[in-house]
């Protein structure tokens, strides 16, 4: 028995696609992704100050309660993040949505990716906002608006999400 009826290079092709599809932080095991590259030298990278970008994914920080890179900061969906660009392709009325616009915070954390840190100017709850971007069906832009809650204030013994308010 044959494993592929038709072309094994765009079966590969589309697993490759579909691996890191909206998510360049993925692990890229078997294949390379050329966009974490980018991702790791932004999280390698330190101010004069010590500080770096928050790469925290704390699922208390976040609206749908996911967690995983970037998350306090960029909303996470199923399969990597919420898309941001949208375009239609001129055939079949297909279109195309990718993960283009991204936020990077700098709060008061030495270790890009360690919960236990300041939470000072942390990002938290991040939103893109495709339905604004689409009042009565008509889209206004191809990049829908994404924003991102900072708090002045470091915040002790703070209900981080309406999941814990809940079970109290």
């Amino acid at each position: 028995m044959q494993l592929f009826d038709h072309n094994p290079v765009s079966a590969l092709v589309s697993v490759r696609y579909l691996h890191g599809y909206n998510d360049p932080t993925a692990f890229p095991y078997p294949w390379n992704q050329p966009e974490r590259s980018l991702f790791k030298t932004i999280e390698k990278f330190r101010f004069a100050d010590g500080q770096s970008f928050d790469f925290r994914g704390e699922e208390d920080r976040t609206l749908h309660f996911r967690r995983r890179t970037l998350a306090n900061s960029n909303q996470r969906i199923g399969k990597g993040f919420v898309p941001t660009y949208h375009f239609d392709r001129d055939w079949k009325g297909l279109t195309g949505r990718f993960k283009l616009d991204w936020i990077f915070v700098k709060p008061f954390v030495e270790d890009p990716r360690n919960a236990g840190q300041s939470q000072l100017f942390a990002p938290e709850f991040p939103v893109t906002m495709r339905a604004l971007n689409q009042p009565g069906g008509m889209r206004i832009s191809d990049h829908a608006p994404m924003v991102v809650d900072l708090s002045p204030i470091e915040q002790k013994g703070y209900i981080a999400s309406p999941r814990s308010a809940q079970a109290q």
